[in-house]
């Protein structure tokens, strides 16, 4: 059909491709298509109407200019409607679009201006408006959800919704910064507490253990010991240490030998590291460890720890 439309109108190759693509946006989907570039036609115009600046011409069956900031609508005998200057376009014509998309009128109105400032090429338009009105949807979405329990949280973000459907998407975008640095800020307090707390719970295990070892209970208080090293937060290696220290000397004092070696072996590694080399404690966790090989009648196998 457009091979005979081209001959008919006697278009030039640039022509032909342009009727080629715009017959093909007539059938895409979105009964409204906006155009950066105009129609080149060597058919004369059965009437040409001008669109000053912040103005719309319209007419069937036309053919038209826009100076900057205005809008020049052609619509087509199917129905179509390019706009070749998307400032100035119908209020009619967008809350089509905006209906069919499922976006806010002004939220595309917002996008209009994204895609001038892009350059998006022509072909590409009804498959970037698509892609806009996806990404909105599931941002809309995301918003309604107010996630949290901190009312300023959901405050911001509950503006921000509002001002996504407005439009406003660098506003949108700051209101979402400040519940960022909102949401981080309450965690590192979060993380701070939540530090001071296994710390705390480390420690009621640890003096568990040492009640289990006053009641001769080794074997329990080595299983208290343990529990309470693994609670110890990062960054209190000191603290880590001395439990890893006292869940062996547990496990040694029950006959645990197996169990007893892996945290005495670590807490000298970690007190070596933390404390240095000739550190009192490193000789003491030395001593320990000998005492372990001793009874198991293995210190030859660690000629270092002898050695030390």
């Amino acid at each position: 059909m457009w091979h005979r439309m081209a001959k008919l109108f006697k278009l030039s190759r640039k022509g032909r491709k342009w009727l080629k693509w715009l017959l093909g946006l007539a059938f895409s989907g979105i009964g409204t298509a906006v155009l950066i570039q105009y129609f080149p036609s060597s058919r004369p115009p059965s009437q040409s109407i001008e669109a000053d600046h912040g103005s719309t011409a319209a007419g069937r069956d036309i053919t038209a200019t826009a100076s900057e900031g205005g809008t020049a609508v052609i619509h087509t005998g199917t129905g179509g409607v390019c706009v070749t200057n998307i400032h100035g376009v119908s209020e009619a014509e967008l809350q089509r679009v905006a209906e069919e998309l499922g976006v806010t009128k002004s939220a595309l109105k917002s996008f209009f201006r994204i895609l001038e400032v892009k350059e998006v090429a022509p072909e590409d338009l009804d498959s970037k408006l698509r892609e806009f009105a996806i990404h909105y949807k599931e941002l809309s979405a995301e918003l309604e959800k107010l996630a949290g329990k901190d009312p300023a949280i959901i405050a911001l973000k509950r503006e921000a919704r509002e001002t996504l459907d407005a439009g406003d998407f660098d506003r949108a975008e700051q209101l979402l910064n400040q519940a960022f640095e909102k949401d981080v800020e309450a965690a590192k307090q979060l993380q701070e507490t939540a530090k001071e707390r296994m710390l705390s719970a480390a420690g009621s295990k640890f003096e568990i253990g040492k009640l289990r070892m006053a009641q001769l209970d080794y074997a329990g208080a080595a299983a208290h010991y343990q529990q309470a090293a693994e609670l110890v937060p990062e960054g209190s290696d000191k603290i880590l240490a001395q439990y890893l220290n006292e869940w062996g000397c547990g496990s040694l004092s029950a006959g645990d030998y197996a169990r007893a070696e892996p945290p005495l072996k670590r807490s000298l590694s970690i007190t070596e590291r933390v404390m240095g080399p000739v550190h009192p404690k490193v000789a003491s966790n030395v001593n320990n460890l000998a005492e372990l090989y001793r009874k198991q009648s293995t210190l030859t196998r660690s000629p270092c720890t002898r050695d030390r």
